[in-house]
């Protein structure tokens, strides 16, 4: 029983492993004066907040389009996000048209909204 258990860990981390990496190398890509590095770190941001997320509020920043900062607490735990503002099981809302964009649910706002990975700057745990 410990040894599947093991194992079973053991895929999680290659999965968050590899979709960190994925990331990454997603962000380098779009950024080409983004170095490994400065594009693993990100990614590790990221990764970090979008677990969080799933988990439950959490309160973060990113640089806006417009190139303003704004501070956020959002979530996607289902349990914060009023009923009808809940995307449809059927949805096609889930699919995720840029790699690179993340959306989440506004609290404070009570709307959906988005942002893009290379422009989150803080996440507070």
């Amino acid at each position: 029983m410990k040894k599947k258990k093991n194992n079973n860990r053991n895929r999680e981390q290659r999965l968050v492993a590899s979709w960190t990496l994925e990331l990454a190398y997603a962000l380098m890509e779009e950024y080409p004066l983004m170095d490994r590095s400065a594009a693993l770190r990100q990614a590790h941001l990221v990764r970090r907040l979008m677990e969080a997320l799933g988990q439950g509020t959490v309160e973060f920043d990113y640089v806006k389009a417009n190139g303003e900062t704004r501070h956020a607490c959002g979530t996607l735990c289902e349990r914060f996000i009023p009923a009808g503002k809940r995307p449809a099981a059927d949805s096609k809302t889930r699919r995720q048209a840029n790699p690179l964009v993340f959306c989440y649910y506004d609290i404070d706002v009570e709307s959906w909204r988005s942002f893009s990975a290379s422009k989150v700057d803080y996440v507070e745990r």
